[in-house]
């Protein structure tokens, strides 16, 4: 669905004729491209508010409601093995009849010998993938043992250093300039956070540990992904089409110390079928926010990743006020507000450097492949 409504924005907005020549200037190619690069971008962020927020409440009714509460690292595994075999199904239609698939990208193992996988026509080290799984998995457990040992309203705190940290590692390992005015609209969204945040703040010594080494932890893991993704442009399936079946394996071996994985068949005969419906389409919603998580980053940055996760939070916070009639006080209104405003003034600040950027990537596109005689089709910005 997502699909067939950017084509058809894409129709509309990208493929509409000029009025008139003596009025308005012929758009170019490079014009073309860069509104639909910036469109992609766009849809693929509120495909994964959506995602996110579609999936945090099938699972809050697949454990409350139909009580699969016994096997959460289950569920984890399961989702990562539907976004592995989603992500080889969707290259194999990808490529007409499997015929591409020798051409597929091969991952260097420090060795002579390559093994081939299905990605596109690069080469990836191996370490590099070895790293996203690790910071990937250090980030989940942490912020799970952050949410066991805090209060919700001082995991809420402590999750709000992912924007410092991203900054700073944007500094650092990505070499992004230092900007002022955006420091300050991010130090702004933070307060709103903080204010948004309700809850009781008890404080812990295992808490404090767990709570500064998982935005430690996530900031590491999208500077990674954003990094690789700079380095040999690899998009959002072919990155899970590697990724997810190592993280499928780290988390085998949990599985049998946090769950209790003997209620499992128990589970599957006492609920009906619509308990199952929910838990397949956990999986694929998992997919779907894997997906567009990797894409968001390689569309726009690592910084923009972590914001957009705040307003995400946002909207899991009215929308489960909406569904399952929890009261919103006025201070989590007044902090959402704050928030709100700060992504609209980062929006604005940070889109003449987007421009800019997908205007470069639009020029090594167009002087690296020549059009077609005879076509006018602009090209496409992956």
């Amino acid at each position: 669905f997502f699909s067939v409504l950017l084509s058809i924005v894409r129709m509309v907005v990208l493929e509409e004729p000029a009025s008139s020549e003596d009025d308005l200037e012929k758009p170019t190619r490079n014009d073309f491209a860069i509104k639909q690069a910036e469109l992609e971008a766009l849809g693929t962020m509120v495909f994964n508010v959506s995602s996110t927020v579609s999936i945090v409440m099938i699972n809050k009714m697949l454990f409350t409601q139909y009580h699969f509460d016994f096997a959460p690292t289950t569920l984890l595994t399961l989702h990562q093995t539907c976004c592995a075999l989603g992500s080889r199904l969707s290259q194999w239609c990808s490529t007409p009849n499997g015929a591409k698939m020798a051409e597929s990208l091969k991952v260097d193992t420090g060795n002579k010998d390559t093994k081939t996988r299905l990605l596109d026509k690069s080469q990836v080290p191996l370490l590099l993938l070895l790293m996203i799984v690790l910071t990937r998995n250090s980030s989940n457990v942490l912020v799970n043992l952050s949410l066991k040992y805090n209060s919700v309203g001082m995991y809420q705190l402590y999750k709000m250093l992912n924007i410092p940290c991203t900054f700073i590692g944007e500094l650092l390992f990505l070499k992004n300039p230092f900007n002022l005015s955006i420091a300050c609209t991010l130090t702004l969204l933070c307060i709103g956070v903080g204010i948004a945040t309700d809850g009781d703040l008890q404080f812990s010594m295992m808490g404090l540990i767990c709570g500064l080494l998982a935005p430690i932890a996530s900031a590491a893991n999208v500077i990674v992904i954003k990094s690789l993704q700079d380095q040999y442009d690899v998009s959002g399936n072919a990155l899970l089409a590697m990724v997810s079946p190592w993280v499928v394996a780290s988390q085998l071996g949990v599985i049998f110390v946090t769950d209790d994985y003997t209620q499992l068949p128990k589970w599957f005969v006492r609920e009906n079928a619509l308990g199952i419906a929910f838990m397949v389409l956990s999986c694929f919603l998992a997919w779907a926010l894997e997906w567009s998580f990797i894409s968001v980053v390689r569309r726009t940055s690592a910084m923009t990743t972590m914001v957009l996760g705040h307003v995400k939070t946002m909207f899991i916070v009215i929308l489960g006020a909406w569904l399952f009639s929890t009261p919103v006080a006025s201070q989590t209104l007044f902090g959402g507000l704050i928030a709100f405003i700060s992504v609209l003034a980062y929006t604005y600040l940070t889109r003449p450097r987007s421009k800019a950027v997908i205007s470069e990537k639009v020029v090594l596109l167009s002087g690296s492949q020549q059009p077609p005689s005879g076509k006018a089709d602009c090209a496409a910005v992956n």
